[in-house]
């Protein structure tokens, strides 16, 4: 098992704070500038969800149409080699350990 930090989303509230990078991986990044900067269609990559009980990428699209009002393009795409089987995110150990929580906890607050 690999612990990582996890910001799907990529910057704070004010954007102030953001990361910057060449190959953008960020999932909520990549469906709002899909969806409000005319970027490219979003692949999801194998046809097969294995998070039952987490949020899978449909459930980001299916939010940011919500938020935005607009129909988020994707397609479904080969599964790449070297994909995990499953990622998980959780922040359960930091509210544990250290007391903490996040401060936004929807999908749509987030977006």
């Amino acid at each position: 098992m690999a612990r990582r930090y996890f910001n799907a989303a990529g910057a704070t509230e004010d954007a102030r704070i953001c990361k910057s990078q060449a190959c953008e991986t960020r999932s909520i990044f990549n469906v709002l500038c899909s969806v409000l900067k005319n970027g490219p269609v979003l692949k999801i990559f194998g046809g097969s969800s294995l998070t039952p009980d987490g949020i899978s990428m449909r459930q980001v699209i299916a939010a940011a149409s919500a938020v935005t009002v607009r129909v988020v393009p994707w397609e479904t795409a080969p599964r790449r080699a070297g994909d995990p089987a499953a990622l998980v995110a959780s922040s359960g150990r930091a509210r544990a350990e250290l007391g903490w929580s996040p401060a936004w906890t929807s999908l749509e607050a987030i977006i």
